[in-house]
């Protein structure tokens, strides 16, 4: 994004390529993400947004939490403009600032709502009154879970590359979706063929990424591949699980026994 310009001048072109495949609605961004020039490109694109803060926060931002608390509220908000980075009365408000606790970090901390530290700030153009204070923040930690996808693509399945050709580092992202739509779908499958959760109350799937890349390799043992037929010639992630005598097989092997 730096090299190709302003970071507005790059999401106002993913918008548009967006806008040619799906009906976006909300776009939930992270807090580094947020500026004046970005607010203006998703107005120009009819667009809601829900940005979480971070860092600097405004002033009014303490007293929506000792508002909240005191008042034993489950969310707070006001009208706030973050263009000119004031506050603005409730009836002349085009978007706030909200605040609610944040279930991540009371379950994680020995403190409760009364710790000021535990609450999350939201910035939007939603009315929290219309749209709900609540699922404003339910919708932003959505972004979450695609976020996590991504990290599991780069890192279990390998989406990496520091090339400066763009066409490379598409190919590498694009195979690194495939085998994870294919991990997904192995998951999905076996959860519904044996009448389980996807997940287990531990958040774990019956398969890990590890496993479906090993497996991958295993199924292609009987494939004559010329001067590494005996795969003697191995990738780390097998290295790594079997060590390098270890038999192609998957009997016997902690990784597969259940």
């Amino acid at each position: 994004m730096q090299r190709r310009g302003s970071i507005e001048h790059q999401i106002d072109e993913l918008l548009t390529y967006a806008d040619q495949y799906v009906d976006p609605d909300v776009v939930c961004m992270d807090g580094g993400f947020y500026g004046r020039g970005l607010h203006e490109c998703l107005e120009n694109h009819s667009l809601d947004f829900i940005s979480r803060l971070r860092g600097r926060m405004p002033s009014i931002v303490r007293e929506l939490k000792q508002g909240a608390i005191y008042n034993d509220l489950d969310y707070n908000a006001a009208g706030y403009d973050g263009r000119i980075g004031e506050e603005v009365p409730e009836s002349e408000a085009e978007s706030w600032l909200i605040t609610m606790p944040s279930e991540k970090r009371i379950s994680r901390a020995d403190t409760g709502t009364e710790d000021q530290g535990n609450w999350e700030i939201y910035y939007t153009n939603l009315n929290p009154e219309q749209f709900g204070g609540l699922e404003i923040g339910r919708r932003s930690r959505q972004r979450w879970a695609v976020e996590t996808s991504y990290r599991l693509m780069k890192h279990d399945f390998t989406a990496k590359s520091a090339s400066e050709l763009r066409s490379q580092r598409e190919f590498i992202a694009s195979m690194a979706f495939i085998y994870n739509a294919m991990w997904m779908a192995s998951n999905v499958k076996y959860a519904v063929e044996n009448d389980r959760p996807v997940k287990d109350d531990q958040g774990r799937y019956p398969f890990t990424a590890n496993q479906l890349m090993v497996a991958m390799l295993l199924d292609m043992e009987d494939i004559d591949i010329g001067e590494v037929r005996d795969l003697s010639v191995r990738s780390n992630i097998v290295r790594e699980v079997f060590g390098d005598g270890y038999p192609f097989r998957l009997e016997g092997h902690p990784e597969f026994e259940n």
